[in-house]
């Protein structure tokens, strides 16, 4: 239960920091806050084992997520 509950803590952080992005401008507002919450919830589940440092993952999950995984040509 308390492992639940520190889980949903900080997920309403999470989701907090991307609605008040969204009210800034900063993240597009067309997208449900809920679902960019998920995506990075679960993104820092990604296996650490491929990546030399864990601030590694965080960098290059923050690139996805303002830049998209298209090709900048």
């Amino acid at each position: 239960m308390m492992l639940w509950r520190a889980r949903n803590d900080i997920f309403q952080l999470i989701e907090t920091a991307i609605v008040e992005g969204q009210e800034a401008g900063e993240i597009k507002q067309e997208l449900p806050a809920t679902m960019i919450t998920d995506l990075i919830f679960n993104a820092v589940r990604l296996n650490q084992r491929y990546y030399d440092h864990p601030l590694e993952v965080g960098t290059l999950l923050y690139h996805v997520i303002f830049n998209g995984i298209g090709s900048d040509e």
